[in-house]
């Protein structure tokens, strides 16, 4: 029996790439409107920073190869940071997320248990303008875990595809803040939206079936096949249908 491998070989070998490049950035606030999303507002003062010694502030944000490094904004304390590139989630992915997050006087946590910070960050995953309440990646962390562990959050294969928005958000109280609201006015804390282009996920290229079909035929052939001619096709996880090699 004569197995007759096509050209189509390269087409079927030859899966996309998606190249995702990250980026590091120092950027000033682009804008304090989050329309047309929800308007946070929080209230503190970052200088001078014996004022409010215990107030939360945000120093970076990393998810993946994504960095951006920010100062302390006034209020109210919102940063919009629609100039820098979105950052790039895959579907079905692992994905890191880190904040750097401390207390005006450069401590992790405050002494005084009802000042002590935490960190959450929402992504409207569903892409309907809103951070609904299943769209938590990071919830309540103390800023030496969001720093140094962060989370690794899968992006959700069910995850609507486009550009959408993240948003990061520091919060001061005690003994935890008990996931605060992405919407909601909070005091001595800081919040950051990001553009999120989110990527629909890669193929999974896994044969789950060999088939043998006739040359321009989808249809198999039933075994033991009589010599001949016949592509050789098998059958992928993501889609169920034969494809010929």
């Amino acid at each position: 029996m004569i197995l007759s491998l096509h050209r189509r070989m390269l087409f079927y070998m030859l899966w996309s790439v998606i190249i995702i490049c990250g980026s590091s950035n120092y950027a000033s606030a682009q804008t304090t409107s989050a329309s047309p999303y929800c308007q946070p507002y929080s209230y503190a003062y970052c200088e001078p920073p014996d004022s409010y010694p215990y107030a939360g502030r945000i120093r970076q944000v990393s998810v993946g190869s994504f960095s951006n490094s920010s100062g302390c904004t006034e209020y109210p304390q919102y940063t919009y940071y629609n100039n820098l590139s979105p950052i790039q989630l895959l579907a079905g992915t692992a994905t890191s997320f880190k904040v750097d997050a401390i207390h005006n006087d450069g401590s992790d946590a405050w002494l005084d248990p009802s000042y002590w910070g935490a960190v959450t960050i929402w992504v409207d995953f569903n892409g309907n303008n809103y951070f609904d309440g299943n769209e938590l990646v990071m919830t309540d962390m103390s800023f030496a875990d969001a720093r140094t562990t962060g989370v690794t959050y899968t992006i959700p294969t069910t995850a609507t595809t486009g550009t959408w928005r993240m948003r990061v958000r520091v919060s001061i109280g005690g003994p935890y803040p008990s996931s605060p609201y992405p919407c909601d006015y909070g005091t001595y804390g800081e919040i950051e939206d990001y553009n999120v282009n989110i990527l629909p996920p890669l193929a999974d290229p896994t044969p789950t079936a060999i088939a043998l079909t006739l040359p321009g035929s989808s249809s198999g052939v039933a075994l033991p096949a009589a010599g001949g001619t016949y592509d050789l096709g098998f059958t992928l996880a993501n889609n169920g249908q034969v494809d010929l090699i």
